[in-house]
């Protein structure tokens, strides 16, 4: 997967993987992995639903493509 450091962009590794910044995210992915609806996150973060519900699909996107990474080791 490339990273800042092999990508020409001007951006941090957050801004370029999770597209958000880490404080940003932690909250979002609290209302992600607790059901909270987009509203009530957006509503806290002074985003709108529509916002939040495009960064629930990235990160669950983004959970979906790593689940392998997460998996236990195979045992012989």
């Amino acid at each position: 997967m490339p990273t800042t450091d092999t990508y020409t962009a001007e951006q941090t590794q957050e801004e370029f993987f999770y597209q958000m910044p880490y404080h940003e995210m932690d909250q979002v992915w609290y209302g992600f992995e607790n059901n909270i609806s987009p509203e009530e996150v957006g509503s806290a973060l002074g985003k709108t639903a529509e916002e939040i519900k495009l960064m629930y699909n990235n990160l669950s996107r983004k959970q979906q493509t790593t689940a392998y990474l997460r998996m236990a080791p195979i045992k012989y």
